[in-house]
């Protein structure tokens, strides 16, 4: 959903972006979730869907992570974070599985899941096909866009789609990575994308400092004159 939401705010306001790095995109315009899933991991699809069909299942979820029931809202928040299921099947070597200092408690995970669903169900309360109709006036704005190839959250044909228009962007398809930022390549290709807006911005900074003596006020997205 990061994603989306920085594609969503980068298309209204270009102006005040200097740089985007997006991972994981979805264009929102199917119900990711269970289009990737039920194509890619149909035994872990089953196990995941509650109902006969696709819509059904994304309501029943909305309903059941809104019960009274202390049991039923975990258990359907569990059952909604299916990724690390996913991971366990395709056993990537690179997938970091040792527990970080940081972890959810189970209100707040129940909340996130519950954002999702509601978010995803709506297909990001958007225009139908708005990213893919407004997705050129990216290209003002430099970029990575980075994927993992397995991803079945979000499918990289997303990332593919949006890379065509965004022609400022560049595509980085992971090899053995899915979706999740555990993942040891992703992870890598993150901190390569930042390394070079590093190098870039730097280098930005010391013309506009050296020629006009201001220099680039990277949270505003604009040019600061120095007193």
């Amino acid at each position: 959903m990061g994603a989306v939401l920085a594609v969503i705010y980068s298309i209204k306001y270009t102006s005040k972006v200097s740089g985007l790095i997006i991972a994981g995109f979805s264009m929102m315009d199917v119900p990711e979730i269970e289009e990737a899933g039920k194509a890619c991991v149909p035994d872990v699809y089953d196990k995941w869907k509650t109902k006969s069909t696709d819509k059904a299942t994304m309501k029943d979820y909305l309903k059941k992570l809104q019960s009274k029931n202390h049991n039923i809202r975990n258990k359907y928040t569990k059952m909604w974070n299916f990724e690390d299921e996913l991971f366990k099947i395709m056993d990537f070597e690179n997938y970091s599985k040792k527990k970080t200092k940081f972890k959810m408690n189970p209100k707040d995970s129940n909340v996130l899941a519950l954002f999702e669903c509601y978010y995803y169900q709506n297909c990001g309360f958007m225009p139908k096909n708005f990213i893919a109709k407004n997705a050129h006036k990216l290209n003002k704005i430099p970029g990575f866009i980075i994927h993992g190839r397995f991803d079945l959250i979000c499918s990289p044909e997303n990332s593919y789609r949006i890379s065509k228009k965004w022609t400022r962007a560049k595509l980085i398809i992971v090899p053995m990575a899915g979706h999740s930022y555990g993942n040891i390549n992703n992870t890598k290709e993150l901190i390569k994308a930042g390394n070079s807006f590093k190098k870039l911005f730097s280098k930005c900074n010391s013309f506009y400092k050296k020629k006009y003596k201001c220099k680039i006020n990277y949270h505003k997205g604009c040019y600061s004159r120095k007193s």
